[in-house]
């Protein structure tokens, strides 16, 4: 199996006319122009990293038969498939700062799950039943309150 340098040493010579994915342990890895590539069509993320001067992706190997199917879908296409190492062709391998990830992109991702816990709250308020006739204005004052006190937990002040 070929080594991370020789990979990337390769897709470098042949402009990644040619790239690839490779199993490093349990997670098949792409470098530099093919983890661009692959991540346009997937939506994983990429990381720079800082020891070395490269780009990577990965992702799990039970993962790899739907990558391979959003492979094929988006017209790349696979001409080798040995034992820890997928070839492809096709695809956009051009360096885009905004498919690495940063702190701007881990504070885009707590906010979606903020966002979720507020929409969470929504429904318990939305859920309150207000023809109950066994409600009674405190109950409904101290529900609503309990409500306010959550949703300010979750705001970025």
């Amino acid at each position: 199996m070929k080594t991370i340098e020789e990979v990337c040493a390769l897709q470098r010579e042949n402009n990644c006319s040619e790239m690839y994915l490779r199993l490093k342990g349990t997670f098949w890895k792409a470098y530099d122009g093919a983890a661009f590539a692959i991540a346009r069509i997937t939506g994983y993320q990429i990381k720079k990293l800082k020891t070395v001067d490269r780009y990577e992706l990965g992702f799990p190997e039970r993962a790899l038969d739907r990558v391979l199917v959003a492979m094929e879908q988006s017209g790349l296409v696979v001409t080798g498939n040995e034992e820890g190492l997928v070839v492809f062709t096709g695809g956009d391998p051009t360096i885009d700062p905004a498919l690495v990830y940063s702190e701007e992109t881990e504070r885009v991702v707590d906010t979606t799950a903020d966002y979720r816990a507020l929409c969470r709250l929504r429904k318990e308020l939305l859920d309150i039943n207000l023809a109950d006739e066994t409600l009674t204005l405190a109950m409904l004052a101290g529900m609503v309150r309990n409500l306010q006190i959550q949703s300010l937990a979750h705001l970025s002040l």
